[in-house]
């Protein structure tokens, strides 16, 4: 006799043999139900944690984009007074810049250089070398401008002198840049001395105004280096902003993480 069939022919054995799958039954049904519910916790918990990383990332990404949107507008504002104030002093009308003009750009001209390292740390390479270019662009201009500039002041102020002493030493400067050009060295000499003579003899110019057009006779004329030094900085300054606005509008189209 199989068990089967002595289930079938006792009562007993059939009771306890259902109440024996009964139980089987819930037990598995308990844990086949606590094994669904593990996966979907720990699917519930997987999917809470890829949110927060998402929402991390983006915080960070938000955070990156204020940091460039900051120092990439404080740097081209910073550029810009830097340039008004050096090239309005090459200006004709302006006379030539002050001691005071030039010792307010200097500072200027620091903090573009720290703004530019600032700027470096959360820029892409394109936008840190745009910023270089243009911070490299404003120096050289600041040079020019501490170079040339007493000569410039100076010659200003023989400009606005009337009087044949003034027209006397405007012609002995001509001819000492002339001389300079040419490369007559056996007079250079004699235009240099008579040069300085006539120019100490114009009324309102100091001694180092006279230091300053003699020594500046010899150099090239600033004008062409004044019109370079703009056009190259209003070229820098024009990459980097263009720079700017193509990394700011691609962060706002895209700020998803990757």
């Amino acid at each position: 006799m199989d068990l089967i069939e002595l289930i079938g022919s006792n009562e007993k054995a059939f009771t306890v043999m259902v109440a024996f799958f009964g139980i089987l039954g819930g037990i598995a049904g308990n844990w086949i139900g606590a094994w669904l519910q593990s996966r979907a916790g720990r699917a519930q918990a997987s999917a809470a944690m890829d949110a927060a990383r998402i929402t991390a990332e983006a915080q960070r990404l938000a955070a990156l984009h204020t940091d460039r949107r900051v120092l990439l507008a404080r740097l081209v504002e910073t550029a810009r007074q830097a340039d008004t104030a050096i090239f309005a002093a090459f200006e004709p009308a302006s006379g030539g810049a002050s001691e005071d003009d030039v010792a307010a750009v200097g500072p200027l001209v620091k903090q573009m250089l720290r703004q530019e390292t600032e700027l470096s740390l959360v820029a892409p390479k394109d936008v840190v070398r745009s910023s270089k270019a243009l911070r490299e662009a404003t120096q050289e201009a600041f040079d020019l401008l501490v170079e040339r500039g007493p000569a410039r002041r100076a010659q200003a102020r023989l400009d606005r002198t009337v009087g044949m002493d003034a027209d006397r030493a405007s012609d002995m400067l001509d001819q000492l840049k002339s001389a300079y050009r040419e490369r007559l060295e056996e007079d250079i000499g004699i235009f240099h001395s008579a040069a300085r003579q006539a120019l100490w003899n114009v009324p309102g110019l100091e001694d180092l105004d006279t230091d300053a057009l003699a020594d500046d006779a010899r150099k090239p004329p600033v004008e062409p280096l004044f019109r370079a030094a703009k056009q190259k900085n209003e070229a820098s300054l024009d990459e980097l902003v263009k720079q700017a606005r193509w990394l700011l509008s691609a962060e706002r189209v895209d700020t998803r993480p990757h």
